[in-house]
């Protein structure tokens, strides 16, 4: 089963601006099935991701994948035996395809995907616009539905219903996700905030001073996630530079809206430590120091216990009778040298980036098949 794979580059009318947009597109050689996607930027990371959500929205792995000679795939096609890129390499071993490519000046070999494009152009690009990005992707898989269901003229049949053969002779999906490779590790500011390319992000105050993983989504969003792979935040990427993302959330705390009261929030720490014989002297203390706002320091309080076990805050709070302290200042400096509790990451959840260290444990096939490319 081969696949071609391609993209083209766009100026897209979305919402009151002119947006540069790469389509890609992934087309079956038999049905000529189509996957449609998009991403603001060229890079790996988002070939990738493209390739892979075109995969798992497929249910499958296609056997052998046809590329031109991008150097996102090739390390130099001006030379008599170019050499496949590391990357690529890598990312077709995590999936078992088998690639190859088109020679240099041979448009019939990628005719295909290039006629593709023109119809894409024609029939959705040409004289649209779009609302948002969003809007844009949306739009664009029902147009990828609407294709897939005409009668292809070249085949003389309907690309979805042959599609409906050659799915059976598909791949199983990879376990994990390669894309996660791409992470990039930052250290929150005080002020809650992480940059990416001239801009800064927010993440929740609990992070503040933290190291946190950064995943851009092909170019569209900013995924950040907790060093243990949780998902904390995600941010529209901005186009522009300079720029300070904030989502006000992150700076509220959950527990402080949804308990009306200090009493409330009060029987919900005594519920948590009740075999702590000191919580009720405890709460009765923070609330003579911070006679103001009682109920948003033990809001703020709680919200960071909530990632370290009982055994580890109450040691901290024997610290804090201690040292006769019990600001949030305080607690955080003393918590912060606790290790946080376990947490179940679920299946969907981000693989750590540690699981790429070495990717020869996942590979499907020897790498050194791949290593001078096939023509």
């Amino acid at each position: 089963m081969l696949v071609d794979n391609d993209w083209a580059e766009y100026k897209v009318n979305v919402g009151d601006s002119v947006v540069k947009v790469y389509f890609h597109c992934l087309i079956f050689s038999y049905s000529r099935y189509r996957v449609y996607d998009i991403s603001l930027d060229k890079t790996q990371s988002s070939i990738f991701t493209v390739m892979e959500d075109a995969f798992n929205e497929l249910g499958g792995v296609c056997k052998r994948i046809q590329v031109d000679n991008a150097a996102q795939f090739i390390v130099d096609s001006r030379v008599k035996h170019p050499q496949w890129n590391n990357a690529f390499l890598s990312f077709c071993g995590f999936c078992g395809i088998t690639p190859t490519r088109s020679l240099p000046y041979h448009p019939w070999s990628k005719g295909k995907v290039e006629s593709t494009f023109y119809y894409l152009k024609e029939h959705f690009i040409k004289n649209n616009t779009f609302e948002s990005i969003n809007d844009l992707y949306i739009k664009l898989k029902e147009f990828q539905n609407t294709v897939n269901l005409k009668t292809h003229k070249g085949i003389n049949g309907i690309s979805s219903e042959l599609f409906k053969r050659e799915k059976e002779f598909l791949i199983e999906l990879p376990h994990g996700s390669i894309k996660d490779r791409f992470k990039q590790i930052r250290k929150v500011t005080l002020d809650c905030l992480v940059s990416y390319r001239s801009n800064r992000y927010s993440v929740p105050y609990a992070f503040a001073g933290k190291t946190v993983w950064l995943l851009p989504h092909k170019g569209i969003t900013l995924k950040i996630y907790s060093q243990k792979g949780n998902l904390i935040a995600e941010h529209p990427l901005s186009l522009k530079k300079g720029q300070i993302i904030i989502n006000k959330a992150h700076y509220k705390s959950k527990i402080y809206d949804e308990n009306s009261n200090y009493m409330k929030l009060s029987l919900l720490f005594k519920e948590r430590f009740k075999d702590y014989d000191k919580a009720e002297e405890f709460l009765q203390t923070l609330k003579n120091q911070k006679m103001i706002q009682p109920k948003y320091h033990l809001a703020k309080i709680m919200d960071i216990l909530s990632y370290y076990d009982n055994e580890s805050c109450i040691s901290v709070m024997d610290e804090c009778f201690r040292y006769k302290n019990f600001t949030l200042n305080f607690i955080i400096a003393l918590i912060s040298k606790r290790k946080p509790k376990q947490e179940t990451v679920s299946a969907n959840t981000a693989l750590s980036l540690s699981k790429y260290s070495n990717c020869s444990n996942q590979i499907k096939r020897n790498l050194k098949e791949y290593r001078l490319c096939q023509i």
